[in-house]
């Protein structure tokens, strides 16, 4: 039996699924106050932006996670779109950081994590083009152009 990576079919690859499992797992203990965030996060925002910064990974992760498997596709897109939002701002203000406080030692990992956040970005547009789609396609049939 295949593996279903998608259970919406909305065109998402294992790799997201994997990154956003990955950027709320990992601020969890942040959020809960169990670890402090980052050193190259505190080394550059104060302390009230930092707070903001992890919630902001964790929500986005979270949020878009539930619309992966939400059911109804158009809510659980516009539920991914909202998620990804925070969480690709979330992870280009990270690699901005440890590029500013590390200098060149932070390149592989802001790149990583710049990466991840671009990719969410770019996904947020895709969605949004699916939605644009989906919803000319839905005028058009109301108007009587499709059967």
């Amino acid at each position: 039996m295949p593996y279903r990576t998608d259970p919406l079919e909305a065109g998402r690859h294992p790799f997201e699924l994997f990154t956003l499992y990955l950027a709320f797992l990992t601020t969890f203990p942040t959020v809960v106050g169990v670890i402090p965030v980052p050193g190259t996060v505190a080394d550059v925002l104060p302390d009230v932006i930092q707070t903001v910064w992890a919630w902001t990974l964790f929500l986005g992760a979270l949020i878009a996670l539930v619309g992966v498997y939400w059911r109804e596709r158009a809510s659980g897109l516009i539920a991914e779109q909202l998620g990804l939002a925070f969480a690709g701002l979330a992870s280009v203000v990270y690699s901005g950081c440890a590029i500013w406080s590390a200098g060149e030692a932070a390149l592989v990992p802001a790149a990583l994590v710049g990466g991840f956040g671009v990719s969410c970005i770019r996904r947020y547009f895709d969605i949004q083009q699916t939605l644009d789609a989906t919803h000319e396609v839905q005028k058009r049939r109301e108007r009587g152009e499709l059967v």
